[in-house]
């Protein structure tokens, strides 16, 4: 039996990129307490470029030591790390740092304790991702929700701080129940590791309280993905926070959160497709009709943000025993899509000084390159050829017909049927933008601005949305390999 010392500087040697992140952290705070300007650039670039260097770290660090391992666990299994864990820690870094180059690029003023906060927030969604133990994974997402909370009251408004407050008590109250969950849980099986749970852990629950603690444990992922019903906070949250600060914490802790889910609902204990196949359909229909009648740009991205999620969910649903390949592509499609989509508002407000849709009328005849990028942007959105977008959704809706075809059951393809239905309305409302740049006629004088470094970096994203269409080999080997 090791000494426990030996097992801790075990584990420490093995999460050195995280105590990286973490002194990372420290040394902004230390640039902020004896720099006089608080709003200097440097805290950008510290940023930026110790995230690239903790990119770099997880890809040799982890991939050398899970190359002889197909896990690894640390402190007493606190910590659990695979390949699945780092492709998500990948994809929380590569997000971060293109809203850093958002941020950065668009001229964003902001204070250090805003990048403190940004990556105490990487720092929570990477320990989260890498753990199967309950309470740690409480403790990481509420590192992210109580940054989250600040970020979004940055602008000093009163409704930034009325956004703000609902964000904070959905989320607040979230937490408490699953705490309260998890107190039963424990009391059953002793542990709040749930990679060891199986059948019997629960043999002597009746499946229906088994089936209300779990759906109590997972109302705080449901919230931080803007699921229906928890979504109430997000169109006020969306509308009021900075553009790039909403960019960021619409992709990262949502693709953090579902990694979670899917652990969860892959667990032998309960069939959760009901409650899945709920919410998905919920969150379908709620995030498309309710974006049928916005005019704010950003409000329109927060049920677009709740629709995404319903389809991110059905590939829960139909790819089962750890077979992910749908989430996964999903997410990468889905974090170009976002990313893309909030700089071409923060492009268009530049433009207009609105995020109002009916002041882009005209826009497009005066900046082809800004309609053009507008069109391919949303057609992604929708899901329709030839974006990335489209094969997401393609792998999603393949998978439910062929689930109706071997089974026989009527379930997967009525709600494929629902999915197309959805697909359908929400062409309306994505199209409305490049509709009312190109088509509609001008209302009033556009601002100058110098926007065309930003235009040829948006352009890039678009060329991307466009070519893993057509390559998506160049991604879907990585994403299949996760799961071997």
């Amino acid at each position: 039996m090791s000494n426990p010392l030996d097992q801790m500087a075990s584990s420490l040697k093995l999460i050195i990129p995280e105590i990286g992140l973490l002194l990372l952290m420290v040394l902004l705070l230390s640039v902020f307490i004896f720099k006089k300007d608080k709003e200097s650039s440097i805290y950008l670039w510290i940023s930026l470029i110790g995230l690239g260097v903790y990119f770099v770290f997880l890809e040799f660090h982890y991939q050398f030591q899970l190359n002889k391992k197909q896990e690894l666990r640390a402190f007493s299994g606190l910590l659990f790390i695979d390949k699945l864990s780092l492709f998500y820690k990948q994809l929380v870094v590569i997000s971060t740092a293109l809203v850093l180059i958002h941020i950065r690029v668009f001229k964003y003023k902001f204070r250090a304790e805003v990048f403190f906060l940004i990556l105490a927030i990487v720092l929570g969604l990477c320990l989260a991702s890498m753990s199967t133990h309950f309470i740690f994974i409480f403790i990481a997402i509420e590192l992210v929700s109580l940054s989250s909370y600040v970020l979004v009251s940055l602008d000093n408004q009163a409704s930034a701080y009325q956004a703000t407050f609902k964000y904070f008590i959905i989320g607040g109250t979230s937490a408490a129940i699953m705490l309260y969950a998890l107190s039963w849980v424990y009391g059953i099986t002793q542990t709040l590791d749930f990679s060891v749970f199986t059948t019997r852990s629960f043999i002597d629950q009746k499946p229906i309280f088994i089936f209300i603690l779990f759906t109590a444990i997972l109302g705080l992922f449901w919230f931080k993905t803007a699921a229906a019903p928890l979504f109430s906070w997000a169109p006020e949250v969306y509308q009021f926070g900075p553009t790039p600060i909403i960019s960021f914490i619409s992709f990262a802790p949502k693709a953090v959160s579902f990694l979670i889910i899917s652990r969860i609902v892959n667990l032998p204990i309960l069939n959760f497709n009901f409650i899945l196949i709920f919410i998905a359909t919920l969150s379908l229909l709620i995030g498309n009709i309710g974006a049928l009648r916005q005019n704010h740009s950003k409000k329109l991205m927060a049920y677009s943000g709740i629709a995404h999620t319903g389809f991110i969910i059905i590939s829960l649903i139909v790819f089962k025993n750890q077979d992910l390949f749908a989430l996964n592509f999903y997410m990468v499609a889905y974090m170009l899509m976002n990313i893309a989509a909030f700089w071409l508002i923060d492009l268009l407000y530049r433009h207009t000084n609105s995020f109002d849709i009916s002041s882009y009328a005209g826009l497009a005849p005066k900046n082809i390159f800004l309609g053009i990028n507008a069109i391919v942007i949303m057609v992604s959105l929708v899901g329709l050829p030839p974006t990335v977008g489209f094969t997401a959704k393609f792998i999603l809706f393949s998978k439910l017909l062929s689930e109706s075809l071997e089974s026989k059951a009527s379930w997967p393809f009525v709600l494929m049927f629902f999915g197309l239905i959805n697909l359908a309305i929400s062409i309306y409302y994505y199209l409305r933008i490049p509709y009312s740049m190109f088509i509609r006629s001008q209302k009033a004088p556009f601002i100058k601005t110098d926007s065309d470094f930003r235009i040829v970096i948006l352009s890039y994203i678009s060329f991307c949305l466009i070519f893993l269409f057509f390559y998506s080999d160049y991604i879907s080997p990585l994403i299949l390999g996760l799961s071997k």
